[in-house]
């Protein structure tokens, strides 16, 4: 990944300034397929503002999620446009580096910062997930030896189930890459959660639902219907002390809405 990464580089510091940003990301896709298979992904959406990967969804996520496909199946990365792009990805943890190079540097050149597995996760377990999780260190921690040691170079989520050793894990990503891991189903510390909008602020009086420790904040991006985006936000990356809520949401946002409130 190494020599990838050191032409991916190369590539964005001659050519970020002259090309257009949907540009980059293109060819710097072409020079990763030369290295070998790739993951989808792209310019994401409205929401996101930034780059993004992709994994296939229930092969690499935990079945501890409430939201896998052999659980309620109501993952909103199983319709629609994610749901094609993570039926193409496949689980071979190469082709996700090699995506996940793509983006960090295509968000990094473009000043933004890159969302990794929009659609799946780090892996099934903790042991599944160690090399995916190393070869993100070392990416990240490349990129930020050229660019500094303060660059922030990812954000995403993750359903394996909380433990000390997840903890380390997500302190070496943050502390060594820069790669910011929120717990997905968790209600404290550094965690996100579906919940329902109209109700958070609701309950949050004088009830309990949420950790005492910690704030919610119900995630502006869909409350303001993307006027605010993830890349302008950035609570999901900086603000570890809020949990981030997220308005049920996708063709099964009704048994979404039953789960989160059950």
């Amino acid at each position: 990944m190494k020599a990838l990464l050191e032409e991916l580089i190369a590539y964005a510091d001659r050519a970020a300034t002259r090309v257009k940003s949907r540009t980059l990301g293109d060819r710097m896709r072409k020079i990763a397929r030369t290295y070998g298979p790739t993951n989808p992904l792209g310019d994401t959406d409205d929401k996101t503002g930034g780059p993004g990967t992709y994994r296939p969804v229930g092969h690499t996520c935990p079945l501890s999620c409430t939201h896998h496909p052999e659980n309620d199946g109501t993952c909103y990365a199983l319709f629609h446009n994610v749901d094609r792009h993570q039926r193409r990805a496949i689980v071979d943890v190469d082709a996700a580096l090699r995506s996940a190079s793509v983006a960090i540097v295509w968000g990094v050149a473009t000043d933004r910062v890159a969302r990794l597995q929009v659609s799946g996760d780090m892996g099934r377990t903790l042991t599944e997930a160690r090399p995916y999780i190393d070869g993100l260190i070392a990416i990240g921690e490349q990129v930020r030896a050229h660019y500094g040691p303060d660059t922030d170079c990812a954000w995403s989520y993750t359903a394996l189930p909380d433990s000390p050793m997840l903890r380390t894990a997500l302190t070496l990503l943050r502390v060594r890459a820069g790669i910011h891991v929120r717990l997905s189903g968790y209600n404290g510390y550094n965690g996100a959660i579906v919940y329902p909008h109209d109700r958070v602020y609701e309950t949050q009086r004088g009830q309990t639902w949420f950790d005492s420790s910690v704030q919610p904040l119900a995630c502006p991006a869909q409350r303001t219907k993307n006027a605010i985006d993830c890349q302008t936000c950035k609570a999901c990356w900086t603000r570890p002390h809020r949990v981030i809520v997220f308005d049920p949401h996708g063709p099964r946002k009704r048994l979404a809405t039953e789960t989160a409130t059950a």
